[in-house]
C-alpha cells in the first residue's frame, strides 16, 4: 500500500506498507515513512502512521512491525509515541553509513 500526504498541492510525505495475512500474526510491515524536512513536527508523520495502521486493521492486520536506523531518534520517538516498542537490534544491518537497525513492533488489536 502506498499513501501520500499532500499540502497545498505539494507532496509533504508518504508511507509504504505491506500486509502479510498468514492467519496467525497478520503482520503489517511498515517499509518506509518519509516526511519532507519542512513538514516535520506538524503531525504529518503520525497521521501517515495511524492511517497505515487503520488500513491494516481494516483488512485483518493484528501486528505492526518495522525496522529503523538506530541513529534516527526522531523516527524512533514518533514510533514510540504511536505505541511501538523496541523489540530487538540487527547489528550492522545498514551500510553507507554502517549502522544497526532497531526492530520495533506492537499489537494493533
Amino acid at each position: 500500500m502506498g499513501l501520500a500526504a499532500l499540502t497545498e498541492d505539494a507532496l509533504a510525505g508518504f508511507a509504504v506498507a505491506r500486509l502479510l495475512l498468514d492467519g496467525a500474526e497478520n503482520v503489517c510491515e511498515l517499509e518506509s515513512i518519509i516526511v519532507r524536512a519542512d513538514g516535520r513536527r506538524q503531525g504529518i508523520g503520525i497521521t501517515l502512521l495511524k492511517t497505515v495502521m487503520a488500513w491494516a486493521v481494516g483488512l485483518g492486520g493484528r501486528r505492526l512491525a518495522l525496522e529503523v536506523r538506530a541513529g534516527n531518534s526522531a523516527a524512533i520517538q514518533l514510533y514510540e509515541r504511536a505505541g511501538l516498542r523496541q523489540e530487538g537490534v540487527r547489528r550492522g544491518y545498514y551500510s553507507a553509513p554502517g549502522e544497526d537497525a532497531v526492530l520495533m513492533g506492537m499489537n494493533m488489536t
